[in-house]
């Protein structure tokens, strides 16, 4: 005589887990992180890391799994799937062009300081070294694969988990460990570190201000962009006018590389610090109204 499965005993278990997701917005976010992580894992180990192009190419790979895994936890809880299925393409598409012109700015204004010392210079061509299409190849890639680099970070650090965390550690604690654990996905060298911090800073500062992705998603998109498929380096991938560096690496870095200089942290910095201003202001002019 076979024994039946436990039906029940399985639902029932299957019923306390969701129960359990449902309540506790810590043991979410740990258990989303950890897909995230998992998922990166395997990914990255199936791709050539030595390819060109291989940052765009893996994330281009890694977006249909960040889609499906932050939608699949989005259902957990009726409000957080409404959230993240709700969406306007038309005020979604001016935050991102927002954002792209505040990191287009901010980049800009990085290398016009270092072009004002002698230490950046584009003077020719991409197109003066290699075919235009094999320019206009690489550019297109970029501008596609960079859309997938940023929808995937901004997603995990600033989108999800900062939902989810905020309820567990408070928005400023949510901020305040994100936006660390931002800085150590990146090479672990002092002045990356705070390099990344300091763009992380503003990206989160930037979605808190703008309410949503968009904005942010535009900055990282544009920020990134700039330093590939329109400046990229002069010894890198090609590009629309390729960047020759001649400045200290401690102030201008390696511009097109997860590696910024300390003129990227300022203006990054910068921007933060703005941002957190007009926030101050903001919920100052809001209390006043109040009262």
């Amino acid at each position: 005589m076979h024994k039946r499965p436990d039906h029940e005993g399985t639902t029932s278990l299957h019923c306390r887990v969701i129960q359990r997701l449902q309540q506790s917005p810590s043991l979410r976010g740990a258990l989303y992180l950890g897909a995230a992580v998992g998922i990166f894992e395997t990914i990255g180990r199936l791709q050539d890391r030595d390819q060109a192009h291989a940052l765009v190419r893996f994330h281009l790979s890694l977006l249909p799994a960040t889609l499906l895994v932050t939608r699949a936890f989005a259902e957990l809880r009726p409000a957080d799937r409404a959230a993240w299925v709700q969406l306007d393409l038309r005020s979604g598409a001016r935050a991102f062009l927002g954002g792209a012109g505040l990191g287009s700015g901010a980049l800009l204004s990085m290398l016009a300081v270092a072009a004002t010392r002698g230490w950046v210079s584009a003077p020719e061509w991409g197109w003066a070294q290699v075919t235009p299409q094999t320019v206009a190849g690489a550019v297109a890639l970029n501008l596609v694969g960079h859309l997938a680099v940023a929808w995937n970070e901004e997603t995990v650090y600033r989108g999800y988990l900062y939902d989810t965390w905020s309820m567990a550690l408070t928005p400023a604690g949510s901020a305040a460990l994100l936006t660390a654990l931002f800085a150590l996905a990146h090479p672990l060298r002092p002045q990356t570190l705070v390099g990344e911090a300091a763009l992380g800073s503003a990206l989160l500062l930037l979605r808190i201000a703008s309410k949503g992705l968009w904005a942010p998603v535009g900055y990282h998109w544009a920020w990134n962009v700039l330093q590939t498929a329109i400046l990229g380096p002069a010894d890198g991938p090609p590009s629309l006018r390729p960047l020759h560096v001649a400045g200290p690496h401690r102030w201008v870095g390696s511009p097109g590389q997860p590696d910024p200089g300390l003129l990227m942290t300022i203006i990054n910095a910068a921007v933060a610090l703005g941002l957190a201003g007009w926030l101050w202001r903001r919920r100052s002019t809001a209390s006043a109204d109040v009262s």
